[in-house]
Parts: C-alpha cells; sequence; structure tokens
C-alpha cells in the first residue's frame, strides 16, 4: 500500500502504519475511501444493521463508501446481494442493469457478460436520498 508503512515490532508483529499525507493524497487523486463492516466499529451503525436484520430475518452487513472526487470508484459490476444505498453528502448516479447472470451465487467466480442496452433504472441520489437496488433475477423488477 503506498500510503502506509510495514512496521514490525520486537515481538515480530507486524502491521501497516497509516501515512497520513499519502494517504490524503491519494484520497484526492480519485481513490475511493471503502469501510468493509463499518458496523462492527462504529455502534450507531451496527445498532440500525440489528434492527434490519429484525425486520427483514436475514443478516445484514454494512460498508461505507466514501470519494472527494467526480471519480467513478466501482465500474459496472454485478452483486450477488441485495443492495440498499442512503445517500449522505454529495451526489450520485446509479444505473442499474438487468441480470447478466440468471443465477448469481455467493462467490461466483465466472465474469458474467457486461449489460447491453439501456438500464432497467437510473438514478441520482442525492443527500438523504435512499434507493433499493435488488438483484433482478429473471424478468423485470
Amino acid at each position: 500500500m503506498a500510503y502506509s508503512i510495514l512496521r514490525t515490532n520486537r515481538r515480530g508483529v507486524s502491521w501497516h502504519q497509516l501515512q497520513p499525507a499519502e494517504f490524503h493524497a491519494w484520497l484526492a487523486e480519485s481513490a475511493s475511501l471503502v469501510i468493509n463492516g463499518i458496523g462492527q466499529i462504529h455502534p450507531p451503525v451496527r445498532e440500525a444493521a440489528a434492527g434490519l436484520e429484525r425486520f427483514f430475518r436475514t443478516p445484514v452487513q454494512v460498508n461505507a463508501y466514501a470519494s472527494w472526487t467526480a471519480e467513478e470508484g466501482f465500474g459496472t459490476h454485478w452483486d450477488d446481494h441485495d443492495v440498499v444505498v442512503l445517500q449522505l453528502e454529495g451526489s450520485k448516479r446509479w444505473k442499474v442493469y438487468g441480470p447478466t447472470r440468471q443465477t448469481p451465487a455467493w462467490r461466483d467466480a465466472a465474469t458474467p457478460e457486461p449489460p447491453t442496452g439501456d438500464p432497467i433504472a437510473d438514478i441520482m441520489l442525492k443527500p438523504g436520498g435512499r434507493a433499493s437496488i435488488c438483484r433482478v433475477v429473471g424478468g423485470t423488477p
């Protein structure tokens, strides 16, 4: 990682020590900050996830994504799970396409074909906006 230094203590335990100036430079250039499982370190998010789990009766994981530029953080991709988006700051355009793989599975190694045609949804989220982007399997939403 270009924004950290590998450190090792006298007991042989190693870790990557964040270098704030380099980290901020990466974010300013177009890198996205991704915090997977943010509920594990932020109690309010953990409580919200627990409430969603009780309501939907399924495990919920909350990830946080942040970008300080207009650059796209992720290319067109597919998920093997349903996604709920809450836009906290700024705006983001979401283009949702129909299925390119009829039965995606968890950790599916096969790369599906890129989407063709127009998106089935084109959503611009602004602060406080919400969208449920559910996996579409066979047919239209």
